[in-house]
């Protein structure tokens, strides 16, 4: 939990100039809840949950403009199963030159069906 916290910390320093995230217990909560889907969608179960979580949000500038707004760990939490199905599959969000580096990594950490 504390790797990723510091995973989602950090995305958030970069996209805010250095301001940090605010952690309150509903964000804790939607954290735990991401952790655990995405956790459950890895091919590999030992992989940490934290390289997934950096190339969600290393590839965030890859999602369309609503999602990319929505950027608290509640809304991220709500919006989990689409962020990874728009990176996995980038032609669904009319970006289908990101599709190789994105399905690869995606293919071969995350399972195919959720």
């Amino acid at each position: 939990l504390i790797d990723c916290k510091e995973t989602y910390n950090e995305f958030i320093k970069k996209r805010s100039d250095g301001i940090g995230a605010k952690f309150d217990g509903q964000q804790i909560k939607a954290l735990k809840a991401i952790i655990a889907y995405v956790k459950a969608q890895q091919k590999d179960k030992e992989a940490p949950v934290k390289v997934s979580l950096e190339h969600i949000f290393n590839s965030w500038e890859k999602l369309d403009d609503y999602t990319k707004s929505k950027t608290t760990l509640s809304q991220i939490n709500q919006n989990i199963q689409n962020i990874i199905i728009t990176l996995r599959n980038p032609q669904l969000n009319g970006k289908q030159k990101q599709q190789s580096a994105n399905e690869s990594f995606f293919g071969e950490l995350l399972e195919g069906n959720s």
